[in-house]
């Protein structure tokens, strides 16, 4: 048993520089993603060109999947609240049967 939590540790580590090397700070990449749209809007405004469309549609495109990562994460963290906490409604029903 004690290999098992020592491999569970191991293995803890390992994912956790992954996720940080492989998605990196979610809230920090959103507000960089968000700076980098602002930036070619304004880059857009002045240049209608098909080059300057595609980085801003790029740009729009990244930032929708770093929010859709947020989202993802903020659903696990609830999941999680709610394993740890239990359904506290479930209490307030059967307090009043």
């Amino acid at each position: 048993m004690h290999s098992l939590s020592e491999k569970l540790k191991r293995l803890k580590s390992c994912l956790r520089s992954w996720n940080r090397d492989a998605f990196g700070n979610l809230f920090d990449n959103i507000c960089r993603a968000e700076s980098k749209v602002e930036k070619q809007e304004i880059k857009s405004q002045s240049d209608q060109s098909e080059g300057q469309i595609q980085n801003l549609q790029q740009a729009q495109m990244e930032l929708l999947w770093h929010l859709k990562n947020e989202e993802v994460f903020l659903q696990q963290k609830s999941r999680i609240r709610w394993l740890k906490e239990g359904y506290l409604n479930t209490y307030f029903f059967h307090a009043f049967l």
